[in-house]
């Protein structure tokens, strides 16, 4: 007896997940735009990196800008359950941070792909860098958000002081982040990641807590 999805007697229709191959794709383009960087990189490549023809590459992204800049916005994996660290905002937060940087660090490629945005923003002073310019203003969104609502909780509940801004506090940690992950990629004998940012930590929790009731 032929099944109700089955009427023809053919085989059944592949369903395609949409979400997740967009997701091949661009962990594909990530490890072509590593390797390869941004200028050198064509979408054949990233095509045949993913094992997909051209064809299926642009029915997903209309373009090499626009595929790299959403694999600049989507590539990493920032932490979802923000509830972990709210439960008491002074450990939540530093281990919030710590989190973050090992979602920087488990995005393979991601570092290297992110010198290359800044360097079209910085270098090409024309159409192409005002596109990365305005539409990567949102690439921190995410992870300044999910600092912002600790320290948000931490206010709230008298554990950090009233008059620091979250989302200005939560760029300077961001900021943090990234400038000692530099220095580790230009002198990683001397610079121990972790060490370093849980300092980082220690120093953003004195500084929001100096005035805290």
């Amino acid at each position: 007896m032929r099944s109700f999805g089955d009427q023809t007697g053919g085989p059944m229709p592949r369903i395609v997940d949409k979400n997740a191959k967009r997701r091949s794709l661009i962990q594909a383009a990530a490890a072509v735009f590593a390797r390869e960087g941004f200028a050198r990189t064509k979408m054949a490549h990233i095509a045949a990196e993913a094992g997909v023809g051209k064809g299926t590459l642009y029915e997903y992204f209309a373009s090499k800008d626009e595929l790299f800049l959403a694999m600049c916005r989507d590539l990493v994996e920032w932490p979802e359950d923000i509830s972990r660290f709210t439960e008491e905002p002074r450990q939540g937060l530093h281990d919030l941070i710590l989190a973050l940087v090992d979602s920087y660090e488990r995005a393979s490629g991601f570092f290297s792909i992110l010198i290359d945005y800044w360097s079209v923003i910085i270098r090409e002073k024309n159409e192409h860098g005002q596109l990365f310019l305005s539409r990567g203003a949102d690439l921190y969104d995410q992870p300044r958000g999910l600092i912002a609502s600790v320290i948000v909780v931490g206010q709230a509940r008298g554990a950090f002081r009233q008059d620091l801004d979250a989302t200005r506090t939560a760029q300077v940690i961001i900021a943090g982040i990234e400038g000692l992950r530099i220095q580790r990629a230009l002198d990683p004998v001397h610079l121990d990641l972790n060490e370093t940012v849980s300092c980082l930590a220690d120093v953003m929790l004195a500084r929001l807590a100096a005035s805290a009731a």
